[in-house]
């Protein structure tokens, strides 16, 4: 796996599955959109810690997230949950480039230029990937909002799972507004 940050990590089945994120070229890199290309969001890279390898695992991309830096992730049975991050998005006619395996030289496979993009930054979107459909894990875009507050749009948070409930915590964003203090007399 090439180098990343912003990614998520989880484990599942036995196998980590790392997620979103992007890499940095250095600084005189001559890439379209500045130094940061971002890692395409309908695959997962999964490590098997037994035999110490790596391969990819594509998915639908039918629904999947917009690229994505920043955001948590967490697992609960066979479905993969990620909420929030500093996201990329595209013109809705935008495809994603088809991915040439053959590549040897220059950039991995799996990263996208951003010089397409049109909108970027926090986001408070959720997302879950059934990881036992076949042929291939499927996504499907969840509505927080159905279920309880939403979260404020931010990145670099973290969350964990208990009792089958998903916890977010801190992150990035915008500030909250605060109504000011009443005095009890």
């Amino acid at each position: 796996v090439n180098r990343r940050a912003g990614h998520v990590a989880v484990c599942h089945a036995g196998r980590v599955l790392v997620w979103g994120g992007y890499t940095s070229g250095p600084i005189d890199a001559h890439w379209d959109h500045g130094r940061h290309r971002y890692w395409r969001t309908d695959w997962f890279m999964v490590l098997d810690p037994v035999t110490c390898t790596w391969k990819g695992i594509r998915t639908d991309s039918e629904n999947c997230p917009p690229l994505t830096s920043g955001a948590t992730a967490v697992v609960i049975g066979d479905t993969f949950y990620v909420f929030c991050g500093f996201a990329i998005h595209f013109p809705e006619d935008y495809v994603l480039p088809t991915i040439n395996y053959n590549l040897k030289e220059g950039s991995h496979p799996l990263l996208i230029d951003i010089s397409s993009a049109v909108a970027e930054g926090n986001t408070n979107e959720a997302y879950s990937c059934d990881l036992s459909a076949r042929p291939c894990p499927k996504w499907k875009k969840l509505n927080p909002s159905s279920i309880g507050t939403l979260p404020l749009p931010c990145d670099k948070l973290s969350s964990f799972v208990y009792k089958y409930k998903v916890y977010l915590l801190g992150g990035y964003g915008p500030q909250i507004l605060r109504l000011p203090s009443c005095k009890t007399i």
